[in-house]
């Protein structure tokens, strides 16, 4: 076979941690906007204008910071779900070097064809 799969775990990683971490904080924004909008009986004012835009804007805020909240969710449950795949691929990677190597000894690291830095990559 002449295609080649790799992948860079210490990467993987880090992209599934700052996803994690960047959902977590939008989360606390969104969830602050939705506590202060609890606070304002009327946030688009009380006279005529505030009314219409209310009466036409209100529904779509309130779906969109729903929308948001349970996304930001859902990309903070997959960094984790990542996280743990990259940990079990890992484990699984040392396994099966451990099993084709001689006793005490496990095969050199190499590096796979994408890595910029040679670090991490497992083939």
């Amino acid at each position: 076979m002449a295609d080649r799969t790799s992948i860079d775990p210490e990467g993987a990683r880090r992209v599934f941690a700052a996803l994690a971490d960047i959902a977590a904080e939008l989360n606390v924004a969104v969830e602050r906007v939705m506590t202060i909008r609890t606070t304002l009986p009327e946030p688009w004012g009380t006279d005529e204008y505030g009314k219409r835009f209310s009466d036409e804007h209100e529904p779509y805020a309130v779906m969109t910071l729903d929308t948001l909240n349970g996304s930001f969710s859902f990309l903070q449950e997959f960094g984790a779900t990542g996280t743990a795949v990259i940990e079990q691929f890992i484990a699984l990677d040392e396994d099966n070097g451990a099993a084709v190597a001689p006793t005490g000894q496990l095969p050199p690291h190499r590096p796979g064809p994408d890595s910029a830095q040679g670090q991490g990559s497992t083939q």
